[in-house]
């Protein structure tokens, strides 16, 4: 290897000048373009919505609740579906939630029936289950877990052991939003729809329509032709959550459907 005198590693900056060679200074005005640069760079990926920034190919939607619920989630899971055309989209809720995950297959690729946690009320926790649930989540590495459940702390808990790459739902504390998660404050105000909806549209998933939606087989609709035919049903009023301490009073409905009728009770 032949070393040039004066720029080998023994030459001091004494003899670089000696020899020629000048140090590049950056000036003021070059120091200003580096930090220009550095500024269109960092506005552009704000620009950029969580989805686009993580390039989402899969997601696990969580979302254990019963039929009402599910089907006010519909327009969240329509919207992220708009966002992620070619997405692997799979959701996971309460045991009888395949057969919804059945009815919204252009939604909804995969249902997983999830087994329960002790402080969660909407069933009783299958334990022989929950190693097996966590483990097969986790072998799939979703690129986004997605937590519509609610506010409370044990869902993000449950949803952060799903071991995905990215994570967004809701917290009843302060905001979070880092690189890879996001958690917007639960409002207890507002329609149920608009409150999912709330979170797609932060995560780059724009709504499209919140009008609900409900895909029923033939015999199901048949069975409601005729229930619609004897009973000259308008409107059917659903009570709310299972558990008794979050659904809506019943002695208030037939008060609330006089004014649509006359009413009658089906169990």
């Amino acid at each position: 290897m032949t070393v040039r005198p004066g720029v080998g590693a023994g030459a001091t900056p004494r003899c670089r000048r000696a020899n020629g060679w000048r140090q590049k200074r950056r000036t003021p005005q070059h120091k200003t373009s580096i930090q220009n640069k550095k500024q269109d760079i960092g506005e552009a990926m704000s620009r950029r919505s969580f989805l686009q920034r993580h390039r989402i190919r899969s997601a696990i939607v969580f979302h254990a609740l019963q039929l009402g619920d599910m089907l006010c989630a519909v327009p969240a899971l329509r919207a992220l579906r708009a966002a992620l055309p070619d997405a692997r989209i799979t959701l996971t809720g309460l045991p009888w939630a395949a057969q919804f995950a059945q009815r919204f297959p252009t939604y909804v690729n995969e249902f997983i029936a999830f087994p329960g946690h002790p402080l969660l009320p909407d069933q009783a926790v299958r334990h022989d289950e929950l190693t097996a649930f966590y483990a097969g989540i986790h072998d799939q590495c979703f690129d986004l877990a997605l937590q519509l459940h609610g506010s409370a702390d044990v869902s993000n808990h449950i949803v952060s052991g799903f071991g995905a790459r990215t994570m967004a739902g809701f917290s009843r504390n302060e905001p979070t939003h880092t690189d890879r998660t996001l958690l917007l404050p639960y409002l207890e105000a507002g329609a149920e729809p608009e409150r999912l909806l709330r979170l797609s549209e932060r995560i780059g998933a724009p709504a499209v329509g919140n009008h609900p939606e409900f895909r029923s087989f033939k015999l199901t609709q048949s069975c409601l032709t005729l229930l619609k035919a004897r009973l000259a049903v308008k409107f059917l009023l659903h009570r709310g959550r299972f558990h008794p301490a979050l659904a809506r009073r019943a002695s208030a409905f037939p008060s609330t459907g006089r004014h649509g009728g006359t009413h009658r009770h089906v169990s």
